[in-house]
Formats: C-alpha cells, sequence, structure tokens
C-alpha cells in the first residue's frame, strides 16, 4: 500500500545502547537492527522511497553502501555518539549530499 501510494518509508536501524550491560541485552536482538535486512524490501518494492534512520551503528558501511548504490535509498544522519560516525561518513559532503537528511532528538 506504501509503495502504491508513493510514499516514502522510514527504518530506524543500527544499535541505540537500549538493552546495554543487561542481561540478554534485555531481551533485543540486535540482528534485526541490521540495515540489510532492508535490500529485501528494496528488491520486492523498486520504487519505493526507503529512509535508513540513524548512522546504522556498527553496520554504518552497509547503510552507506545502499544510500551510494540505490536510488530510492536516503540516509537520516542525526546528532549523536561519536564513536558512530567512522571514516566512510564522508560520502555526506560528496557524493550522498543529495541523499542525506539532518536532524535531530532535541526537542
Amino acid at each position: 500500500m506504501i509503495a502504491e501510494h508513493k510514499l516514502p518509508v522510514i527504518f530506524h536501524s543500527g544499535h541505540s545502547g537500549i538493552g546495554t550491560g543487561m542481561r540478554g541485552g534485555g531481551g533485543l536482538r540486535l540482528k534485526y537492527s541490521s540495515p540489510m535486512h532492508l535490500d529485501d524490501i528494496a528488491v520486492d518494492f523498486p520504487d519505493m522511497t526507503i529512509i535508513i534512520a540513524h548512522p546504522s551503528w556498527p553496520w554504518q558501511d552497509e547503510a552507506l553502501w545502499f544510500t551510494c548504490t540505490s536510488p530510492m535509498f536516503s540516509l537520516i544522519c542525526r546528532a549523536g555518539r561519536r564513536s558512530a560516525f567512522r571514516p566512510s561518513w564522508q560520502y555526506a559532503n560528496g557524493q550522498l549530499k543529495h541523499k542525506m537528511l539532518f536532524g535531530s532528538d532535541f526537542l
């Protein structure tokens, strides 16, 4: 339905810190926050605009790869942990500058 109406869809990816230090990670399974799962969605819905939220730590390179190689992907970069930004984010000022969205959690 989203693809039919040509609406963008946003997926949050990466580790947010929730569950850190808790027994069993607080029950959260980190594998589900990997942006690699978005590949299936992109193949199944090739015309749908997909926005990946957050730096996708520790999978930043995968998120950047999707954004670089596919016209339907954009990436939101928000203020956050400095360690989440790696040298590969240099693309934000070059090849990806027309596909980067910047935001903040500050209200």
